[in-house]
């Protein structure tokens, strides 16, 4: 005669419990992903680590939020560098404006300016060295206006 081996009832108890518990919330959720809708956060209280990148679309802000052009496809950018010795200055060409920029320096120096000139056609970068090496660059457009 063999001896068969039968679980008891507690064991089988047991191991319906633990496959509920680490099987039970994923059933319980099913296809209705995400759980977390618009109507369940308050206004003004994401913080953008709240966001993932490219989460966000244009047609999630409400009309006169974002600023430039509706459509970037046909937007031209140049990008114009520059170094000189204490600061630099990256200038755009006479028909464009800068969009953004930055810059750097030579060890010893520290960067204590990096910003757009006063009329938005260059990009000017300053050391606290005066003999250290600086470099600016600038993204410059004639597509877009800029306003401060």
């Amino acid at each position: 005669m063999t001896n068969r081996w039968r679980p008891s009832p507690a064991l089988v108890l047991a191991f319906i419990a633990l496959l509920v518990a680490l099987g039970g919330t994923a059933v319980a959720n099913g296809d209705r992903l995400p759980l977390i809708g618009s109507r369940h956060v308050a206004d003004d209280s994401l913080r953008s680590k709240d966001i993932h990148d490219g989460t966000l679309k244009r047609r999630d802000f409400r009309s006169g939020v974002l600023r430039g052009p509706s459509d970037a496809t046909g937007l031209t950018v140049t990008r114009i560098s520059a170094q000189g010795t204490g600061s630099a200055r990256a200038a755009c060409p006479a028909d464009m404006q800068v969009l953004s920029g930055g810059g750097g320096s030579t060890p010893g120096g520290t960067v204590l300016a990096s910003l757009p000139s006063g009329d938005n056609t260059a990009w000017e970068v300053t050391s606290s060295d005066a003999t250290a090496v600086v470099a600016a660059f600038a993204y410059c457009s004639a597509d877009v206006t800029v306003t401060r």
